[in-house]
């Protein structure tokens, strides 16, 4: 009885917490209408589609016009060698410049002008980092330089012009890159009147700082023989791409180190082990290089090689983006996994930005597989998504993926789902266990009274071929049956169904004494009942009460129990016992 209550409470209380879960879903429907600005938890007034409105450039061209002004401040902050401010104005340039790609993947521009000016800004974007970058590090050689003059520091001398001839190569090319682009973003600005003077005269100003830079390196000191044997070097092949690698190797007649040190635009990149014979050779992935021209030599033993020159070239990429609702949790709706390919081969370690049409951006980076995932919350509803990578950090061209649609759900849904699902599973397996539950209850009672067939003749005073009336009928087990029963059940340690067997040898016989055929459906109370209403009950009252006791108590009746039970049995010589 109680392990059916606990379970009519487990039933009862998972049923209640559905429905807790459910509830915010059902909340009535709200009608919009121009008077009518209301929401509800459930329910958001719809946001008009700027897109439908052909409204997207009412946002866009205040952000271009935005992009174009910062870029001339950052190049006037770097020839006033305020290196600080124009740190600081580059942050925002880039963050802005971030923003405004992902406001043109959002409103599905990457096929007009405006992705023209998106590619030449990025373009831009790289070479002020460039600028900036280099003009410091200049900057701190060329007071390094008079140092190392000073005190005759020939090797730390060396190393210092080297570099400077480095980063001056990487201002140029900066420079030839910012004036490439200066044609299409100018004649883009005019079209959608924009003020392009601060832009025109930032590249004369990028001009400017190269011209400067370079003529403070042309007034350092000159290098001088000292005699140290020189390694030669060489490159191949001349340019690369994202998974190339460049071949260097070279011929050293130095001996004191086996070691050789190989420096990339001024900065020590990698060493290469030096044979017998002062051969060396290393190779260099193009992967792991920004695009452009890059400057590269070796020192051994004190002397410096020439400078050797190759460009890595901006591949094309092939991105993809597939999306889809997120089980993780209540605050993510939306899980968006997809590859980054160049030239057949997985990229590794590049960031890409998915956006939304809705403004929210999402971040991940890939790995070695060229895979990436994340998950995150976007606004319900129909969403276009689209995928990017600018490729500013990876010799790769700005790469945008195809436009995936997706009706986004509510956070959560997809975990409400499972709820129900496993609550409905949950409460099927409790209804068929109880049901189960009660059908071998059943069989088990009725296994107790079966009674063996074996042939029955005409019960006494009985003619043959006459139908004999219903009590007549009637049979029960005699006394030692119901012993020969019990002592089998008691010799296999069944307790609980040899007192059962005696209650029911005593319902059995009650039920025929007052023609009652479906005593097994009654309780102990009830038979007790039938049997007080008969007649005086006697004894049986005190068997009733033991039995009930024992049979519903907590555990497994014992023997000791059980042989009390027998004996209250044997006393009752009105419906059972030895004196029956």
């Amino acid at each position: 009885m109680k392990r059916k209550m606990v379970l009519k409470g487990m039933v009862a209380a998972f049923s209640l917490v559905c429905l807790v879960i459910l509830s915010g879903m059902f909340a009535s429907p709200v009608l919009y209408s121009d008077e009518q600005v209301v929401s509800t938890p459930a329910h958001a007034r719809p946001v008009p589609n700027e897109r439908a409105q052909d409204g997207r450039m009412d946002m866009v061209v205040p952000a271009m016009a935005d992009l174009m002004d910062q870029s001339g401040t950052i190049v006037l902050h770097v020839r006033e060698k305020d290196f600080e401010k124009a740190e600081e104005d580059l942050v925002r340039y880039m963050e802005a410049s971030r923003s405004f790609n992902n406001l043109v993947v959002s409103l599905d521009m990457t096929e007009s002008d405006i992705s023209e000016f998106t590619e030449g800004n990025m373009e831009n974007m790289g070479a002020l980092a460039t600028l900036l970058e280099e003009s410091r590090r200049m900057d701190e050689l060329s007071r390094l330089e008079v140092v190392y003059q000073d005190e005759k520091d020939s090797e730390n001398f060396y190393s210092v012009t080297y570099e400077g001839e480095a980063l001056q190569m990487k201002m140029e090319e900066a420079l030839k890159r910012y004036q490439g682009q200066q044609t299409a973003m100018t004649d883009i600005g005019t079209k959608y009147d924009l003020p392009v003077s601060s832009y025109v005269q930032s590249v004369s100003a990028f001009a400017g700082v190269v011209d400067e830079t370079d003529r403070t390196r042309q007034g350092w000191g000159e290098r001088h023989d000292d005699g140290r044997p020189a390694p030669s070097i060489s490159v191949s092949p001349p340019s690369v791409s994202y998974g190339d690698s460049v071949r260097v190797s070279g011929v050293t007649s130095g001996r004191s180190a086996e070691t050789l040190s190989l420096f990339l635009d001024g900065r020590e990149w990698t060493t290469a082990t030096v044979d017998r014979a002062g051969r060396y050779a290393a190779a260099i992935p193009a992967s792991s290089i920004s695009a452009g021209r890059h400057l590269l030599y070796a020192t051994h033993d004190g002397g410096y090689s020439e400078v050797a020159e190759f460009e890595v070239l901006a591949a094309p990429a092939a991105l993809t983006l597939e999306v889809g609702p997120s089980a993780s949790g209540w605050e993510e709706n939306i899980v968006c996994s997809g590859t980054l390919l160049s030239r057949g081969e997985p990229v590794e370690g590049a960031g890409v930005t998915i956006t939304s049409d809705d403004g929210t951006t999402l971040s991940a980076k890939t790995d070695a597989e060229g895979s990436y995932s994340c998950t995150g919350r976007i606004e319900p509803g129909p969403r276009e998504l689209r995928a990017a990578v600018s490729g500013e950090a990876l010799p790769l061209r700005y790469t945008v993926s195809d436009t995936v649609e997706m009706d986004v759900p509510e956070p959560g849904a997809l975990v409400t789902a499972l709820v129900m699902k496993a609550a409905a599973v949950l409460i099927a397996g409790i209804g068929v266990a109880l049901a189960v539950r009660h059908r071998q209850a059943r069989r088990r009672s009725r296994n107790l009274l079966a009674i063996p067939r074996r042939p029955v003749g005409p019960p006494e005073g009985v003619w043959p071929g006459t139908a004999p009336d219903a009590v007549s009928q009637a049979r029960e087990w005699t006394p030692s049956e119901v012993k020969e029963r019990y002592a089998d059940l008691i010799s296999r340690g069944r307790y609980g169904d040899a007192i059962r067997l005696l209650y029911l040898s005593i319902a059995a016989r009650i039920g025929r004494d007052q023609k009652i055929g479906n005593y097994n459906a009654l309780t102990p109370r009830e038979v007790l009942g039938i049997a007080t209403a008969a007649a005086p009950a006697g004894g049986l009252s005190g068997f009733i009460g033991a039995y009930e006791k024992v049979r519903y108590g907590r555990s497994e009746p014992s023997y000791e129990q059980t042989a009390c039970l027998q004996r209250l049995y044997d006393q009752n010589s009105d419906y059972g016992g030895e004196r029956d």
